[in-house]
């Protein structure tokens, strides 16, 4: 994938002592440029890869952390 989203800031935000990130789960579209968003609010990156793992439904999509790219998914790809 050659496009990449804008430059995100990592959004925390402080329950008691754990730390919420905020994660954005792209879907790409037939030309690979992303067509919608969904925020995923995670402690770590095994929360957010389990919770986009629950919307796979064979559509291509990327999971991100501001600038960093956690997971993608393949179209055609579906989590078991």
């Amino acid at each position: 994938m050659t496009n990449s989203p804008a430059p995100l800031c990592r959004a925390a935000v402080r329950r008691g002592h754990e730390a919420m990130e905020t994660y954005y789960l792209y879907f790409v579209g037939p030309t690979g440029r992303f067509v919608a968003r969904e925020n995923i609010r995670a402690e770590d990156d095994a929360q957010a890869i389990a919770q986009a793992d629950r919307r796979s439904d064979g559509r291509a999509m990327e999971l991100w952390l501001g600038p960093t790219r956690v997971k993608t998914y393949p179209s055609g790809s579906r989590a078991s």
